[in-house]
């Protein structure tokens, strides 16, 4: 039975969305409710590059529940992409700072060089 739903489309976005909601609830404390209306507020787009997420998904994922892994307090919805930014920075805002820095000095080099 489990199978032939995920087979079928509509059974499968479902079961998919059913899935999603204990996933959410269990690993961030959230509700789909809480979820849809931070996506309604964030006007359906990545809380960073702010990319239109049509219907939940971009890049063929849902938003991202981005949070703090030591308080676990949810910040917002990102795509993959700005979440995996993020991640791979460890939410170190002086690391980022310094990458900030780093490309606005290579921008000014480039426009030394033309």
């Amino acid at each position: 039975m489990l199978k032939e739903a995920r087979k079928d489309p509509l059974k499968g976005d479902k079961f998919r969305h059913y899935r999603y909601k204990g996933l959410i609830k269990k690993r961030y404390g959230i509700t789909i409710e809480q979820y849809d209306k931070m996506f309604e507020e964030q006007n359906g787009s990545c809380a960073i590059c702010k990319k239109i997420c049509k219907h939940g998904v971009l890049f063929g994922k849902r938003l991202s529940v981005d949070h703090d892994h030591n308080t676990k307090f949810v910040r917002g919805l990102l795509c993959q992409k700005c979440n995996r930014g993020l991640g791979l920075f460890n939410d170190n805002t002086e690391i980022m700072e310094e990458a900030i820095k780093y490309i606005i000095r290579a921008k000014q080099n480039e426009q030394k060089t033309k």
